[in-house]
């Protein structure tokens, strides 16, 4: 095995690991009341129920990147904890 494939492997183990724990992260977070409210809380400042329209471009791109993250994050829970969303 070259030095670039090692390299590659090398990265792909660490993007899974990465991934694992993230997923770990939002389950375990999902487990708590306090967790629970920490993630509706960031959904809401995230602005993922509500539009992001603005006259303003720069001011709607912002808040569809904020909103992009907050649709991440409420992906991650409908696939790993889905039980959980609604407590």
């Amino acid at each position: 095995m070259s030095g670039h494939e090692r390299k590659a492997e090398d990265d792909k183990q660490q993007d899974r690991l990465t991934r694992e724990t993230e997923e770990g992260d939002v389950q375990w977070l999902m487990t708590s009341k306090r967790g629970h409210r920490i993630v509706w809380r960031l959904l809401n400042r995230a602005g993922v129920v509500r539009v992001s329209f603005n006259k303003n471009a720069m001011t709607m791109a912002f808040a569809e990147g904020a909103r992009n993250d907050g649709l991440r994050l409420l992906s991650l829970i409908h696939s790993l904890c889905p039980n959980l969303y609604p407590t």
